[in-house]
């Protein structure tokens, strides 16, 4: 890991050209999802060009922010970056400094003074990683449409929806540009090891976490397992003694050594150093593939930053459940021939390790991140599960639009041969198939957002899509949960009914179709009409085939008039704030405001 000294200077990366194009891109982003999620109210002027003025009033009118915009479906503005306007009297300027705009309004949102200060901190980190990647330059779309899976991964720009999606409170600059996916740096994770009877380790049936991390270090002479093997040896300790454990190299300098001294000092942690392998961060930060053996486990770690929503640390509850929610879920899923190897593929969450400080883990009631600082976790590649002509690329991907407004989703269609709309009902089919069929056949419910969902490429054009993240995304209905034992029905939240539809209708249509369809409408040509026309027909394609689920159908009704509207940024800087409290609000707290019109509801058939 570069340290201090060895780093460039830190603000290299920056230009004031690059950082005027990241706030005025967040500052749209801001406009559009405040709007969107109802903390701020506009009055619209159609334009000749078929977009519409926007105009923003602080409530005494003393501030007015103008905007243009174009009117998508679901309630949504897409802001023009660059278009903002701030006027203040007679004084008129271009609106494109962020932390203003948070300032005007944040008592009209109902934004308290702590809430407000630690959100702008969130901004001025994003607005800086967002700088450095339009400095360091964007690749064309063309270049992604033939890019290996993780170059792909490093020019992801974060969770659209979250408008702080790079906030990463506790990175420095130094973090930012080496610890990150977008930095395109191969890193080297730093290893421990803990003794046996202290760590807690889970795995699915007929292995074990030390066998699959063993397969993971790999067995040769000269591989990374007889190595960290050996440095215990070299302490005169026997390394069967103990479970070998990857660490973030961030959460081993701020977290491990300080906070786990006498664990370390007593010899329960032992100290092996940073790992040889070299490692590349996916867009969660905290996970890692093998740079040199993609096709290996991925490794994924605690690291207690603040970043989208969320602490970053790993929950000893939910890796406890993990290999056991795998095991179960692909029990349910992979007979029926949607799921499994040659079609959707899940990747599993094959082992877990546990440690817990023992202070922390002895107070009732404790926030959550000081519970969730030192674990792993092994998840399976896809690699192993593609064929010769196939390749991965991140779903978020299809949502990327290069600095010359060709959008990736437009490359791929042309290296594939295919018109755009063509294209994109092959993905559709591809993507939502499996979700409705664990919708309604199996009641089992996936959050399936761009960031946690691979699509597969056979040559250009999407076949079939890998899901992951189960222990943190799945849940199943009432009537699934009062069929399982006690303690696998404990493994899952009491989702209320009428809230399942959601699976679908937030997090797919509101949270990824939303964005897909604007990019479509603005760079590919493609009417918002169509695109939702498309979704409808793989819908309805679905039902077709599958009269004998007919009562669920209704009973979901995805082309009901309208949905609840789903408020992601309402909930950090109203709802809840910076609250840390003994679990993650988010989970049992869905902050929910208003209805949304449903774009598929035009597409309902007659009873």
């Amino acid at each position: 890991m570069t340290t201090l000294l060895e780093a460039p200077l830190l603000s290299a990366p920056l230009t004031g050209a690059a950082y005027r194009r990241a706030q005025q891109a967040y500052v749209a982003r801001s406009l559009a999802e405040l709007l969107h999620e109802r903390l701020l109210a506009a009055e619209a002027e159609a334009q000749a060009d078929g977009t519409h003025l926007l105009r923003i009033a602080t409530p005494d009118g003393g501030v007015v922010w103008t905007c243009r915009a174009r009117r998508r479906g679901l309630d949504y503005w897409s802001v023009l970056p660059g278009s903002a306007r701030r006027r203040e009297g007679s004084v008129d300027a271009p609106g494109d400094d962020p932390a203003r705009l948070y300032l005007d309004f944040a008592g009209a949102m109902g934004v308290e003074p702590f809430t407000l200060a630690r959100y702008l901190e969130e901004t001025a980190q994003t607005l800086y990683a967002d700088a450095c990647i339009l400095a360091r330059g964007r690749p064309t779309a063309d270049a992604l449409a033939v890019a290996p899976s993780h170059e792909v991964e490093a020019a992801m720009e974060g969770h659209p929806w979250v408008l702080v999606n790079k906030g990463r409170m506790g990175f420095g600059a130094l973090e930012q540009q080496t610890l990150t996916p977008e930095a395109g740096a191969v890193l080297h994770l730093h290893w421990v090891a803990a003794a046996r009877g202290v760590a807690e380790v889970y795995a699915i049936e007929g292995t074990s976490y030390d066998a699959l991390l063993k397969e993971h270090l790999g067995e040769q002479p000269g591989e990374e397992l007889e190595r960290l093997r050996q440095g215990l040896r070299s302490r005169g300790l026997d390394p069967d003694a103990f479970h070998l454990v990857p660490l973030h190299p961030w959460q081993y300098a701020h977290k491990i050594v300080p906070l786990f001294a006498a664990e370390l000092a007593e010899g329960r942690l032992v100290d092996l150093g940073p790992g040889r392998d070299g490692y590349r961060p996916q867009q969660s930060l905290r996970t890692f593939q093998h740079a040199s053996h993609p096709e290996r486990t991925y490794l994924k770690t605690a690291l207690s930053i603040l970043n989208t929503g969320q602490v970053r640390g790993l929950s000893p509850e939910k890796l406890r459940r993990a290999p056991r929610v795998t095991a179960w879920l692909k029990a349910r899923l992979e007979g029926d021939g949607v799921f499994g190897p040659d079609a959707t593929v899940l990747l599993g969450e094959v082992a877990t390790l546990v440690y817990e400080h023992p202070a922390f883990r002895a107070v009732n009631g404790a926030p959550y991140p000081v519970k969730e600082l030192l674990g792993a976790l092994l998840r399976e590649s896809a690699l192993p599960a593609l064929r010769p002509d196939e390749r991965v690329v991140t779903m978020a991907s299809l949502l990327y639009v290069d600095d010359d407004g060709r959008p990736l989703v437009a490359a791929f269609a042309d290296r594939a041969g295919l018109s755009l709309l063509a294209w994109i009902e092959a993905y559709l089919t591809a993507y939502l198939t499996p979700l409705l069929q664990a919708f309604f056949r199996h009641e089992t419910f996936f959050v399936a957002h761009g960031e946690n969902t691979l699509l597969v490429l056979q040559g250009a054009t999407p076949t079939r899509v890998v899901l992951k993240d189960f222990v943190e995304e799945v849940q199943v209905s009432a009537r699934v949960r009062a069929s399982l034992p006690e303690e696998l029905a404990a493994l899952f939240y009491d989702v209320a009914d009428e809230l399942l539809p959601l699976f679908l209708l937030t997090d797919v249509v509101d949270g990824f179709f939303r964005y897909l369809a604007d990019v479509l409408a603005t760079h590919g040509g493609v009417a918002e009409e169509r695109f939702w026309a498309l979704v409808a027909r793989v819908i309805h394609r679905y039902e077709d085939a599958h009269p004998e689920l007919a009562p669920r159908f209704a009973e979901a009704a995805l082309f009901a008039p309208e949905f609840p509207r789903f408020c992601l940024n309402k909930y950090r800087l109203v709802l809840f704030g910076y609250q840390e409290t003994a679990h993650n609000v988010l989970d049992t707290s869905p902050p929910f405001s208003g209805t949304l019109p449903n774009p598929l509801a035009p597409y309902r058939r007659s009873p």
